[in-house]
């Protein structure tokens, strides 16, 4: 699943002109463990300096998984307009 969302980031990234920091988004404040079921997912993206914070539900991250609508496509899309704010 955080290949996905890392693939995604990095897609929207691209398509909108902005460039990450090298090195995949950090997933859970840093943390190797994966949370509990049901909490929400915190993911951190890094541009020239600039970070921007996430947090994705946990019932829109399984929609995502099973390809059902959800918010986490146009949440990371907000968070990678912020870089322009």
């Amino acid at each position: 699943m955080q290949l996905r969302i890392s693939k995604l980031v990095g897609t929207l990234a691209s398509r909108k002109g902005i460039r990450l920091d090298p090195g995949p988004p950090t997933f859970f404040g840093g943390s190797m463990d994966l949370p509990q079921p049901g909490v929400p997912w915190e993911i951190t993206l890094r541009s020239r300096g600039k970070s921007q914070t996430i947090v994705l539900p946990a019932d829109q991250l399984g929609a995502f998984k099973a390809g059902r609508s959800s918010t986490v496509r146009s949440e990371i899309s907000a968070a990678l307009d912020d870089f322009f704010a």
